[in-house]
Formats: C-alpha cells, sequence, structure tokens
C-alpha cells in the first residue's frame, strides 16, 4: 500500500518565506499620511458624513483608538504630540466659504 502524500521531498523551488521581503518604509509613511491629510480635508468639508467619519479618526475617544492614531502619526513620520497639539488648535476654526463645489 502507498504511503500517503507529504510534503514533497524533491520540490527545488525556494521557499516562500525565506524570501527577503522589500523595505515597505517609504510605502507605509506615504499612506499614513495620506490617511491622516485625507481625513483633516473630509473634517472641513461642508457634508455632515465625511466631518462625522473623520472626527471619529481625528478624534478618538477610547484609548484604544488613540494609540491608533499615534501609531499612524508615528507611521507617517509625524510626533503625535505634534499631531495632537495641531488637532486641538484647528478643531475650532469655521468651515472654509463655499467654494461653488455641490456636497454630495
Amino acid at each position: 500500500m502507498p504511503k500517503p502524500d507529504g510534503p514533497d521531498e524533491d520540490d527545488d523551488d525556494p521557499d516562500p518565506l525565506d524570501n527577503p521581503t522589500r523595505d515597505l518604509g517609504r510605502p507605509v509613511r506615504k499612506l499614513a499620511a495620506a490617511v491622516i491629510v485625507r481625513a483633516l480635508l473630509d473634517y472641513r468639508r461642508k457634508n455632515r458624513y465625511a466631518r462625522e467619519d473623520a472626527a471619529k479618526l481625528l478624534y478618538p475617544r477610547s484609548e484604544c483608538t488613540r494609540a491608533h492614531l499615534h501609531l499612524l502619526a508615528q507611521l507617517a513620520g509625524l510626533s503625535p504630540a505634534w499631531l495632537d497639539e495641531r488637532l486641538v488648535r484647528t478643531a475650532n476654526l469655521p468651515l472654509p466659504i463655499d467654494s461653488g463645489l455641490r456636497e454630495m
């Protein structure tokens, strides 16, 4: 009776787990910065839903989500303390004057 199929002993392909991965530092930094910038822009929009979603990210209510925002800031190359200070300073700015673009 033949033995059940086990790991292929004759496989000459390189192990995908042994391959070095490329440095993802720059793309991750750019993505983290883009998320923060998009949230800041959405927070300034007149669209209520966009503002609410952005506020959930920028002004978290729990320590867990605050830690997530701080990690995102660090990945973007920003100081979490600096970001917190800027968010507090800009939280009460008036909305920009209507630019003529209709909000969805």
